[in-house]
């Protein structure tokens, strides 16, 4: 099946592909044209239990370091973290990483105001 997407998105083989990437418009495009037409692609992520709905904007949540570009391992682990409905544990884990990063952006914050501060009294 990951053969397929591989070959719907690029036209080329396993092997060719694991040293490029795909431009977050080019994902998009084909994965529109998934949802669109009853395509080879569309078969694939039906057949992973993915749902067309949730390729909707799908390059940006696969493009995980925000460069405008998907890697061939972003591409299949985001793909296969996709499949099948939301679980539980998905939602906690989502709640869970959300608290820390509020917690991490509260201490920057306190950070900043205490350096900012410093260097106000300095001047």
């Amino acid at each position: 099946a990951q053969q397929t997407i591989y070959r719907c998105l690029g036209g080329e083989t396993l092997e060719t592909l694991k040293a490029k990437v795909f431009s977050r418009e080019i994902v998009d495009h084909a994965l529109d044209l998934a949802r669109m037409t009853n395509s080879e692609l569309a078969k694939v992520l039906s057949a992973l239990d993915i749902e067309p709905q949730d390729c909707v904007n799908l390059a940006d949540t696969l493009d995980l370091d925000n460069n405008g570009e998907i890697q061939v391992a972003e591409l299949v682990m985001g793909i296969n973290r996709m499949r099948g409905p939301a679980r539980r544990s998905d939602i906690v884990t989502v709640d869970l990483m959300m608290r820390s990063m509020q917690s991490r952006i509260a201490e920057l914050w306190v950070h900043h105001k205490k350096k900012r501060s410093r260097s106000r009294s300095q001047c």
